[in-house]
């Protein structure tokens, strides 16, 4: 599973960016979806991976349980549920996998669930 670190604008704020060091494709997604689509993502350096590099054996349980950690959060808890359902789903190995093809622009992946949804407003 390929690695990389990112610049992400936060609420798709590009004068409101953090780096997010050693991501898998799975949390592009998670960032992508919480920050308003791919243009949410201003930078991305795909890692070389170092031999004996953990994040080649990540099965997706573990992936998925650190994001959960990671994105602890109403609006974070729902936009996992909402990219990867099933017992075991199938992550995204590669960067290829989750990159807008061009011509495609920095669509919303999923729909982050507004306050009231969740209850809080």
């Amino acid at each position: 599973m390929q690695t990389a670190n990112v610049s992400v604008a936060l609420g798709g704020d590009v004068l409101n960016q953090v780096p997010v060091l050693g991501i898998t494709p799975a949390e592009y997604l998670v960032l992508a979806s919480l920050h308003g689509g791919h243009d949410a993502i201003t930078s991305l350096e795909i890692q070389k991976p170092a031999k004996g590099d953990k994040a080649e054996k990540l099965e997706a349980k573990d992936v998925i349980a650190g994001l959960k950690v990671k994105y602890n959060s109403a609006a974070g808890e729902a936009v996992i549920a909402k990219l990867f359902t099933g017992f075991n789903p199938a992550l995204p190995l590669t960067f290829a996998e989750v990159l807008p093809k061009d011509g495609e622009g920095g669509a919303m992946l999923v729909t982050p669930p507004s306050p009231d949804d969740l209850g809080l407003a």
